[in-house]
């Protein structure tokens, strides 16, 4: 049996349109997609590779992980640098249950809150590692406690 070009056997043959969604029709509506789902990966990589560094994070080295993770993070928010402070200008890292209670603060470039953050997926992304960063911080100062007592 001779086969028609483009077909593999009888009832084989699967057309490109019909593996993807109907409202997906072009070229550039695709790269859109792809860009949203790196944008995605390069989230989970930040939040992931931070949360993982900090977990592992002692008393004695938090303050250094603290700082790779800030610049991990101005990195990510397209700044060229960031530094960490127990006060100062910058976006504050709060207490963990006690949002009004500052540990310390990251500077990075001129934001001076979350807000500043113009996507709100990357805003979110900041928050939640801000978060993993304070409760690194409580973590250490509760275990440097318990040595000095």
């Amino acid at each position: 049996m001779q086969q028609s070009p483009g077909r593999l056997h009888e009832g084989a043959l699967i057309s490109a349109s019909s593996l993807l969604p109907a409202e997906i029709e072009t070229v550039a509506e695709l790269r859109e997609l792809y860009r949203a789902a790196e944008s995605r990966a390069a989230r989970l990589r930040l939040l992931s590779a931070g949360g993982h560094a900090l977990a592992l994070a002692g008393p004695d080295t938090v303050w250094t992980v603290v700082q790779d993770c800030a610049e991990r993070l101005a990195y990510f928010l397209g700044h060229a640098w960031a530094t960490v402070s127990a006060d100062g200008p910058g976006l504050a890292i709060p207490r963990p249950g006690q949002a009004e209670a500052v540990l310390g603060r990251i500077a990075i470039g001129s934001l001076t809150s979350l807000d500043d953050i113009a996507d709100a997926e990357d805003r979110e992304a900041a928050r939640l590692l801000i978060e993993l960063i304070g409760i690194a911080l409580d973590r250490a100062n509760r275990e440097d406690e318990r040595t000095r007592i």
